[in-house]
């Protein structure tokens, strides 16, 4: 069966993969969803040479072979909900695109996890650690970040440039952010330099920030850096727009949202009662 491409054995009861699974050599996707009695993966994965998905969700499996680092083609996993999940090094994996890891009792992120330099969507929803590596800077393509519900984590590391979404709801012990990059303003800066090469790579429809329920957040300086963290990415928003008209429908759209109990004195549009009328500029 070695030009099998697809092996399906989601909420089965297998106890644990043959090894006679390494001779399957064109298998791309592996699905072992809800096997509430599979605990590993086999150590000769290796050898599956064309897999590029691998998904193991609210299975037993607590441990991941150290050999997948060695799936060159792998772009996807995803063992959300694997209770005390041990996550192996991760230098080696090069083609990693989407690593999706929620709820699963995770205490500590690999330090090396900024090795996986082509992973654009990172899931941690729902763990337990109290930090992020300050490796997580280096993953220069991630675009979309997850930590809402991670009740543990108190700080967070510099971080990648080109997020474009980023959630961290629910976080009750975050207490402090760090300054929170803007694709846009890399890309403002860029123009002048390779303008073509950024509007067929990477032009964001969207730039979105979320960080409510996070009561541990400081209100007074949150909202003192917000106004000038708002104005500088709309008017990058806005430059982009008018360098790439033929590019956009319309300029990216800048949504943050941040804890607190009043509405900032610089939204000019205020009343009180239940309508308010805007002003809006002649142009």
């Amino acid at each position: 069966m070695e030009h099998l491409e697809y092996i399906d054995l989601v909420s089965t009861k297998i106890k644990e993969l043959p090894s006679s699974i390494e001779h399957v050599e064109g298998l791309t996707k592996l699905r072992l969803s809800d096997c509430s009695e599979l605990y590993s993966l086999p150590e000769n994965l290796q050898k599956l040479k064309s897999l590029k998905l691998i998904r193991g969700e609210n299975s037993a499996i607590c441990q991941l072979p150290s050999s997948i680092t060695d799936l060159d083609q792998l772009e996807k996993l995803s063992f959300s909900g694997c209770k005390g999940l041990v996550l192996p090094p991760l230098s080696g994996i090069s083609n990693f695109k989407e690593l999706c890891l929620n709820d699963c009792d995770i205490r500590e992120i690999p330090l090396d996890i900024g090795c996986l330099s082509s992973l654009e969507r990172l899931y941690l929803r729902g763990n337990n650690f109290e930090s992020l590596p300050t490796s997580i800077k280096q993953l220069s393509c991630l675009t979309s970040l997850h930590l809402s519900n991670c009740n543990m984590l108190q700080s967070l590391p510099e971080l990648p440039l080109r997020l474009e979404f980023f959630e961290a709801k629910n976080c009750k012990q975050l207490q402090t952010l760090p300054e929170i990059p803007s694709c846009l303003e890399e890309l403002d800066a860029s123009l002048l330099e390779t303008p073509f090469q950024y509007s067929e790579k990477f032009l964001p429809a969207n730039v979105e920030f979320r960080f409510n329920d996070c009561p541990k957040l400081n209100e007074k300086e949150i909202l003192a850096d917000s106004q000038l963290r708002i104005q500088t990415m709309a008017i990058a928003s806005l430059k982009l727009f008018h360098v790439y008209e033929t590019e956009f429908a319309e300029p990216p759209g800048i949504n943050i949202c941040f804890p607190g109990s009043r509405i900032p004195d610089w939204f000019r549009n205020q009343c009180s009662g239940s309508s308010i009328t805007i002003q809006l500029p002649p142009h």
